[in-house]
C-alpha cells in the first residue's frame, strides 16, 4: 500500500494546518498506533509499523477544513468523509479508504447517510490496519482512558458523543458498544497489551 513519506507527512500536516488540540490527539493517536502495531507484529502479524505511524498522524487531517469555516458547528463534523477525500487526492486512494474508517466502531453505509455523510460511504473497519487506528483514536492516556471499561463509560456519559451520533439513530450507541468490543478483543487476542498505561494511570 502507498502511502506518504514522513516527510511527505509533515508537508501535508503544513499544508492542512490543525488547532492544537487536534494536533495533539494526531500524535497520541500515532504513538498507540506505533506502540499497538509493534506488539501485533512482534506477536507473528503481518503489519508495517510506519503505515500505522503515518496513518495516526493523519487520521483527522479532515478536520482542517471544519476548523475553517466560520459558523460551523461540531454536528456537521464529517471529518472522517473528508479526510479520505483529501488523502484521495493526494494520490494515496488505498491509503485514503484505510485511514478513514475510524469513527465509533464503524458505521455502515445505512447509517453514514442517516447521519449526513456524504455517498453513503462505508466506515466500517476491515483491514487490520483499520481496527489498529480505530482503536489507537479510542485510547486517551491523556484524558483518562486506557482500557475498554473506560471507553464503554465514555460512551456514554459523552454528550458530545450523544448530540453527534447516538441521538439521531437508535440503537447505534448499543452497536458502537459491541464493534468496539469486538475489535479491541480482536486485537487483544493477537497481542494488544496495553498494561502499561493501566499501570501509568494507577490500576
Amino acid at each position: 500500500m502507498e502511502y506518504p513519506s514522513d516527510s511527505q507527512t509533515r508537508s501535508i500536516l503544513e499544508r492542512y494546518v490543525l488547532p492544537r488540540q487536534v494536533l495533539d490527539h494526531s500524535l497520541e493517536v500515532s504513538q498507540n498506533c506505533v506502540m499497538i502495531g509493534s506488539q501485533l507484529r512482534d506477536a507473528g502479524s503481518d503489519l508495517d509499523v510506519e503505515l500505522l505511524r503515518i496513518g495516526g498522524l493523519l487520521h483527522d487531517i479532515g478536520r482542517w477544513k471544519y476548523c475553517l469555516e466560520k459558523g460551523f458547528s461540531p454536528d456537521q463534523d464529517f471529518h472522517e468523509y473528508e479526510t479520505g477525500r483529501l488523502l484521495e487526492e493526494l494520490g494515496y486512494p488505498s491509503f485514503a479508504d484505510m485511514v478513514r474508517r475510524h469513527p465509533l466502531g464503524g458505521l455502515t453505509s445505512q447509517e453514514s447517510s442517516v447521519l449526513g455523510y456524504l455517498g453513503c460511504v462505508d466506515l466500517m473497519p476491515i483491514l487490520l490496519e483499520s481496527k489498529v487506528i480505530c482503536i489507537a483514536d479510542k485510547i486517551r492516556p491523556s484524558v483518562g482512558i486506557v482500557s475498554l471499561a473506560d471507553k464503554i463509560v465514555d460512551y456514554h456519559a459523552n454528550t458530545r458523543l450523544h448530540k453527534r451520533y447516538f441521538s439521531k439513530m437508535p440503537g447505534l450507541l448499543e452497536r458502537t458498544v459491541d464493534r468496539v468490543t469486538a475489535i479491541w478483543t480482536e486485537l487483544e487476542s493477537l497481542g494488544m497489551d496495553l498494561s502499561a498505561y493501566s499501570k501509568k494511570a494507577g490500576r
